[in-house]
């Protein structure tokens, strides 16, 4: 495998289907919980005739889709086949990079629909993380019972003591599993209400959302999420908070997999970033031009231009283009 070739988690399973004008579209999720789809399906959902024009844009845009494809085993109606998958990122990114009409609606419609699955998939984690909760106090107790009633059953040589010592543990482990079903059902009932406070409202979008619609890229030509957050960190939004976090302009949730975090916007704080922007973007705006001829360029040339916010310097692809 490549160096650059997307890592898969184990197997992927088939967590959700929805429709996109008429074709119902698979998403796959791996043992991690990111999500992919597969080229074949892609091509279908934004109107190229086959997979081949995708194919071309990767090896076209070879540097823009570095670990985001794959190649992987899939039940398919013929049967298990090695296809061609994406994974979220490098979906948006083929609809970002496509002249297809399609392409940016289908691009919310993936972003919409993993949102959703999101929120169901994160209730599934907290299943199984429940389930490898260390023993608390109650049930090492009762499993210090069950152990003093195995070693007296061992030392017994009298019938009548062994029946009621394997009554006793039989009592015991029954008692065991009814703490650990109860104890397990609370904390479910407690970690699931904190993730349905978590949900995402609609209207709210994330930082590179944010930055598509200004057309603010990196120099790697990708939504600059990083310069939004400066933004907003200028403007006094408080996007530093440790999740789950919640006021009147910003959500921040954890990550995939419980790792990390995420921040959305509000429709209000949008437009705070947004007039912002707008207001200032001269006065923040940086060029830096080559001093001397080189083999990157000429003097007098640009040599890194973008936007100076809150002390540090974010360098911007359409100002160095």
């Amino acid at each position: 495998m490549s160096d650059n070739e997307l890592i898969v988690k184990g197997e992927l399973e088939l967590i959700e289907q929805a429709e996109f004008n008429g074709i119902v579209c698979d998403f796959y999720v791996d043992e991690s919980g990111k999500m992919f789809m597969t080229r074949k399906q892609i091509a279908k959902a934004i109107d190229y005739s086959d997979s081949n024009a995708i194919t071309k844009l990767l090896k076209r845009r070879s540097d823009n889709f570095k670990g985001m494809t794959a190649s992987h085993n899939l039940e398919t109606p013929g049967g298990v086949q090695e296809v061609s998958i994406l994974n979220r990122r490098g979906v948006e990114e083929v609809c970002r990079f496509s002249t297809k009409p399609k392409a940016n609606a289908f691009m919310d419609f993936v972003f919409d629909t993993y949102n959703d699955f999101q929120d169901k998939g994160k209730i599934d984690r907290v299943e199984r993380q429940i389930e490898e909760v260390a023993k608390d106090k109650k049930e090492e107790k009762i499993m210090k019972k069950i152990n003093l009633a195995r070693q007296q059953l061992e030392l017994s040589d009298k019938r009548r003591e062994s029946i009621m010592y394997n009554m006793q543990i039989d009592s015991l482990e029954q008692e065991l599993e009814n703490h650990r079903q109860t104890r397990r059902l609370d904390e479910i009932e407690e970690r699931v209400n904190k993730i349905e406070g978590q949900k995402v409202p609609d209207d709210y979008c994330l930082g590179y959302e944010i930055a598509r619609q200004l057309n603010i890229t990196s120099k790697n030509d990708r939504p600059h999420s990083q310069l939004i957050g400066a933004i907003a960190r200028s403007i006094g939004l408080k996007v530093d908070k440790h999740p789950p976090y919640k006021d009147d302009f910003i959500m921040i949730t954890f990550g995939d997999g419980g790792r990390g975090s995420e921040t959305y916007y509000s429709p209000k704080a949008i437009n705070e970033i947004k007039n912002f922007f707008e207001k200032n973007k001269h006065d923040l705006k940086f060029k830096i031009k080559y001093k001397r001829d080189s083999k990157y360029g000429n003097k007098g040339d640009i040599r890194k231009a973008g936007y100076d916010i809150g002390g540090r310097r974010y360098i911007t692809y359409d100002a160095t283009s």
